[in-house]
Formats: C-alpha cells, sequence, structure tokens
C-alpha cells in the first residue's frame, strides 16, 4: 500500500501552466521533497559508491533479445556485440547501458529455468561473460535480466537469490534488471553483495520511497500526457536515481522524449518486443541524439544541480526546465504543440557578466535580440556560464559526430512501415513411396483455423498492441487458414528414439552444434523403455536431417493440423509439442509454429509459455535461437511425404 507521502505526491505530481499557481506549486513540492528525504535518505545510500555512479548518467537503456539477428548471426555462430553498438550509436546516438535479455517468451516450453537459459545461449556463460567484456570495452554498462515469477520450472540446488549471485559473480553485468518488480526482494540485495557490491538494481516499476536509497534506476511504462506537465516522482525525490521512459508497443515515443527531457531524465529503446518488431520512427531517432548530446554534457548538472520544473513560458504549448550548479544555468526547452515556436525571447537566460549558447545551434545567444527557436513538438536547449569558462564549455558541447541538429530542425513523428516476416520456402520432399507407418491424407480443399494464445511475440506477425500501454497478452487470436491436399501422406505417429537411432547408425549424423543434443539418452540411445516415445533433445535442423534422410519432409503447420484432427495422424504414448516446416523471419526474429502440445503443465505464472496436451487447432509461436537454446525435452516431430496425384487414396483415417 502507498505511504501517505506517496499519496500526497499524486496530487502534486502535475505541474500547473498558471505562473501564480506554479510558484505555490513549487514551494510544495520542494517541502514534500525535504519531507521525503528527511524519512526515507541518509547519508549512508548507494549513490554514494563510486562504481555504481555511471547510473545516473545512463540517459538511455537499450533492450536486446539475444537471439535478434542483428545481435546474433546463426550462420556463423557469433554474437555481433561491435556491429550491434554501430548501428545504435548511428540511430539513437548510442547506448549507455544494455539489458540482455534471455528466457521470456520462451520459457516454459519445457522444464529449464531462466538461469539454463543463460548457460544455454551459444558458447554458454563464457560467452555472455565475453558479450559483457565487449561491452565495456565499447562503454556501454550491461543488466542482466532475473524473472522472479519463474517458480514452477526446474530447480537449482540453491535459493534463487544465490543462484543469480553466482551468475553474476561468473559473467561480471553492472546491474540486475528486476522483471516485473518495483523493488527486490529482502534477500536478494545481501547475496549480490557478496558477488558485486556496485551491482546496480533496475526496477521496472516505480519504486516505493524507501527503496529508492538501493534502487538506482528504474522503469516508467506509461506516462501522464505531456500537456499535464508530469513530474517523475523517484527522480525528484533523489536526482541521482534514473528512471527511463519507456512504452514498448507505441510507434512513436515523442512524449516520453519531452517528457523525460523536462526531468533531465532518461528512455528505453526497445524495439524487438519479444519477437514482435516495433520500430523507432527517424524523427524520434533524432529528438533522441539531440537529447542525449546535451544531457550527456551535462550529466553532473542534471543529476546535483538545483532543479527548477516546469517553469511558465510565453509560447503556446512551450515547457522548460532549469538547472544550476555554481554559476553554470541549463534549461532545457520543449515545444508539446503542433507548430514551431519561433521568435522566443529568452532574455531570462542572461545574465549581466555570462555568456548565453544555444547548445544545439552551436552559438551564442545575441544579448541585443535574444531569440530562439522550438520546432514543433522538439527541443531547444540553453546554457548561461561565465565568460571566463566560455572557452571550456564550447569543448565540452562540441559534438563528435557529424550529424548535427540545428534550432528549426524538424523532428518529424512519421509511422515506420512493418513488413510481415518472410517465411522459408519448402521443398518437396524426395521420396514418393509410402512407409508402413504413413497415412494417406484425402484431396480435397479445406478451411480452418488456428488458434493461438497472444502473449507479447504476436502469431505469424507482430502482437497487435500497437499503442497499448498494458495489453491482455493472455488473449486467443484465431488465424483462418486453408489448405488444398493433393497428393501427402503423413506419420501415423511422431519419430521414436528407436527410429531416429536407426537414422544416426546409418548415417553417422553429427549436429555442428552438439549442446542438448538427445540429452536424455544414455551410452549412445535412448532408455529401454523410452525406446518408443517421440525423439525429443532435437532442434529444426535436426528433425530436418532425419526427414531428409527418410526421403521426406517436416509437415506444414496446416498439413499437421489437418492430419491429426481427421485422424490420420496420432498423437503417441507421450504428448509432445512437434516442429513444423514453419520458418519466418523478420530480419531479427526467428521462428516457428509449434503444434500438439505436451504433457508437461507449468502453472503458477502467465508469463509461462502455454503447456498441457491441446486441441490440433492449437499453435505456438516459438523464437529460435541457437540448438542448445531450441532441443527441448518436450519437442519432437514427425514426417509427411508428398505423393504423385495418381496415388491411391485408399488409406481411412484412424479415429
Amino acid at each position: 500500500m502507498p505511504s501517505e507521502l506517496e499519496q500526497q505526491f499524486e496530487a502534486l505530481k502535475t505541474a500547473p501552466g498558471d505562473e501564480a499557481d506554479w510558484s505555490a506549486w513549487v514551494k510544495e513540492i520542494t517541502g514534500w521533497r525535504q519531507k521525503a528525504r528527511e524519512k526515507y535518505l541518509s547519508d549512508d545510500t548507494r549513490y554514494d559508491v563510486a562504481a555504481s555512479q555511471w547510473a545516473r548518467k545512463a540517459f538511455v537503456c537499450g533492450l536486446v533479445m539475444l537471439w535478434d539477428e542483428s545481435f546474433y548471426d546463426p550462420g556463423s555462430d557469433s554474437f555481433l556485440v561491435e556491429e550491434y553498438l554501430d548501428n545504435a550509436e548511428r540511430d539513437f546516438g548510442g547506448f549507455d547501458v544494455l539489458i540482455l535479455w534471455h528466457a521470456y517468451p520462451r520459457i516454459g516450453f519445457d522444464e529449464r529455468n531462466q538461469y539454463d537459459f543463460y548457460r544455454d545461449i551459444p558458447g554458454g556463460l563464457t560467452a555472455l561473460a565475453d558479450i559483457i567484456a565487449r561491452l565495456h570495452r565499447r562503454g556501454v554498462r550491461a543488466i542482466i535480466d532475473y524473472n522472479p515469477w519463474d517458480l514452477e520450472t526446474r530447480r537449482e540446488p540453491v535459493a534463487d537469490a544465490q543462484a543469480l549471485a553466482e551468475l553474476v559473480s561468473t559473467v561480471g553485468p553492472d546491474g540486475i534488471f528486476l522483471d516485473t518488480l518495483a523493488n527486490a526482494p529482502g534477500d536478494l540485495r545481501g547475496e549480490i553483495d557478496k558477488a558485486s557490491p556496485a551491482n546496480v538494481f533496475q526496477s521496472e516499476g516505480v519504486v516505493p520511497l524507501a527503496g529508492v536509497r538501493d534502487h538506482l534506476m528504474s522503469w516508467v511504462q506509461s506516462t501522464e500526457p505531456l500537456k499535464e506537465r508530469f513530474l517523475m516522482r523517484d527522480h525528484w525525490f533523489e536526482q541521482r536515481h534514473m528512471q527511463h521512459l519507456v512504452r514498448r508497443w507505441h510507434d512513436k515515443h515523442r512524449d516520453e522524449l519531452l517528457t523525460a527531457w523536462l526531468n533531465g531524465a532518461g528512455v528505453v529503446v526497445w524495439e524487438n518486443v519479444f519477437g514482435s518488431w516495433y520500430p523507432w520512427n527517424d524523427g524520434d531517432k533524432l529528438l533522441l541524439k539531440s537529447m542525449l548530446r546535451v544531457q550527456r554534457t551535462f550529466s553532473d548538472l542534471l543529476s546535483l544541480g538545483d532543479w527548477t520544473p516546469f517553469v511558465p513560458m510565453p509560447g503556446q504549448g512551450l515547457r522548460a526546465s532549469r538547472w544550476e550548479s555554481g554559476g553554470t544555468v541549463l534549461w532545457a526547452l520543449a515545444n508539446c504543440s503542433e507548430r514551431d515556436v519561433t521568435g522566443t525571447d529568452v532574455s531570462f537566460a542572461l545574465t549581466p557578466g555570462a555568456v548565453a549558447v544555444d547548445v544545439l545551434a552551436g552559438r551564442r545567444i545575441d544579448p541585443r535580440a535574444p531569440i530562439v527557436t522550438v520546432p514543433a513538438r522538439g527541443i531547444a536547449s540553453l546554457v548561461t556560464i561565465s565568460e571566463k569558462t566560455e572557452s571550456e564549455i564550447w569543448s565540452a558541447i562540441e559534438y563528435a559526430r557529424p550529424e548535427r541538429p540545428r534550432a528549426g530542425t524538424a523532428f518529424p513523428e512519421t509511422t515506420t512501415s512493418v513488413e510481415p516476416p518472410l517465411r522459408r520456402p519448402i521443398e518437396k520432399s524426395a521420396s514418393r513411396t509410402l512407409s508402413p507407418s504413413m497415412r494417406v491424407v484425402a484431396p480435397g480443399p479445406r478451411s480452418f483455423g488456428s488458434v493461438f494464445q497472444l502473449r507479447e511475440c504476436g502469431t505469424y506477425v507482430r502482437a497487435d498492441h500497437l499503442n497499448q500501454d498494458f495489453p491482455d497478452q493472455e488473449q486467443q487470436r484465431s488465424s483462418p487458414r486453408a489448405l488444398d491436399v493433393d497428393g501427402l501422406a503423413i506419420d501415423e505417429l511422431p519419430v521414436s528414439n528407436k527410429e531416429f537411432r536407426r537414422f544416426l547408425r546409418s548415417t553417422g549424423y553429427v549436429p555442428k552444434m552438439s549442446h542438448r543434443f538427445l540429452d536424455h539418452w544414455v551410452s549412445g540411445g535412448p532408455p529401454p523403455e523410452q525406446a518408443d516415445w517421440p525423439v525429443t533433445f532435437v532442434d529444426l535442423g535436426d528433425a530436418r536431417a532425419y526427414a531428409a534422410w527418410a526421403g521426406k519432409r517436416l509437415p506444414t503447420e496446416d498439413e499437421w493440423q489437418v492430419g491429426v484432427s481427421e485422424g490420420y495422424a496420432l498423437y503417441g504414448r507421450r504428448r509432445v509439442w512437434e516442429w513444423t516446416e514453419s520458418e519466418h523471419s523478420d530480419g531479427h526474429s526467428r521462428f516457428v509454429i509449434l503444434k500438439g502440445g505436451p504433457d508437461l503443465v507449468l502453472g503458477g505464472s502467465g508469463w509461462y509459455a502455454e503447456g498441457g496436451p491441446l486441441g490440433p487447432e492449437r499453435s505456438a509461436k516459438f523464437m529460435l535461437f541457437a540448438p542448445g537454446v531450441d532441443r527441448c525435452s518436450t519437442v519432437g516431430f514427425r514426417c509427411v511425404v508428398d505423393l504423385t496425384v495418381d496415388q491411391g487414396h485408399d488409406d481411412q483415417p484412424q479415429g
């Protein structure tokens, strides 16, 4: 339950536009902060730890799916860290910190826990440590993810807090993202301190005031409309606390950018939302780059200076905040209207014996005509400095990158088009001969539906959560389908361990990456009681290799659904998910559609992938990464053969 002070802030968080009311508001909000600091802050906080002070300067936080094809190349089995950071420099002005996301939405398809997903990336924890070291060499901090809701998967031999601490000790991140949490569990800080006392906690929610003293960063996932002059509570309470605004499903980010600008705070850049591609538009990218030029230059002023928020401005739609320290004054101006604010008198920034500089324009303000232009839905920045220190400031604000936004430059709010993922072409099977275990599917057209649990990765296209803050991810989506069967036979049962062993003995097949390959086998074969069970711990490549050896191919998801729903194919002695020939890529995420549903059921959290035996209409979008991650104890496969039209259709469906 919110404390009394937290409840009081809710009534104060909106700055008034009228100057008379604003003066009273500043007095009230400043008094609130003094009371809150007296109650919740002491001289001994984690903001004073030298190795953690990078957090107050981390204005832009990136979030990357480790499987993203711009970060990991499955063809060369390599992580593209430097290329990824180069692209971030070009598009956004670079990241200060990067969250390395690993498990969700894959977790729950089998029994593996959140730590296993870091262990199973190509190269394991050694590779993860190398990724972090490469980020550090580029001056980027690294944060790993902690999922407190993961309580039903395989358990570690130690408590979660200790397991996380061991991971931190092994791979050396700078912080931990507290997924779904506003505050860390009580035992977590103590365990992490044993491994890395300087490690920073980044909360997904707004941190309770009592926790701000040792949680140095947090997210604000939905903002009040900018016109309401939204003051970010935890950053106001402790300016060294870095809050990041994020709207993961939005195609325009202007509101959170301008709100962050006026609060001296940060934003999250997150385009690959668990496999749904929501790109930033060019205007927002340019605005962020412009903001960062100023924020990084004056980071000490923003986190340590005397901050006066939402100073009333004469121009319609114009907002401003002010920071001062040691005779230097920084003004952040934002135009919240849809038209350029031209000829704005900024004589308020002039001080006798000082120089005023229009930072983004790179010019002195002429005291005889102290005028600036603030573009529509854009920004401007003024700094007032002593004439004696002018040369130091000029060298500080020199922008190394070639693109220099000028005053009056437009920041267009466009919408970036998103192409649907491309499907990998399907090749016909080499054989036209049926094995005894196959059944011919009756020819003719079918119309049917496939049903997905929407989650956040979507269906064949991205999740349709556009411009929503907190969508219902457990809702279901139906995908109408049509299939014209003309010469097809399907395995009655999934390929068994026994059959897969014959394939290995015949071919000597060895996968390029062997991690978790047939992990359940003992001494080169399955346990005797599992000989007729569906083979699992095989990835899509392993299944394709078997199918090619047999002269067959994998069924499409539609062929699988028709075969099972009409009784030509059975589930087998043990229920598993099954691979289908349905590989897609949008250039960032690869995925396939799984069918079937396993015997495994994980309860306790809606974040787990859907489990349990499911009807043939049910489909699951399964994000592909690398063989060691993709091989599951719960995923097998079956095959089909493409028949010539004149081959018989005498087989009857099996009930």
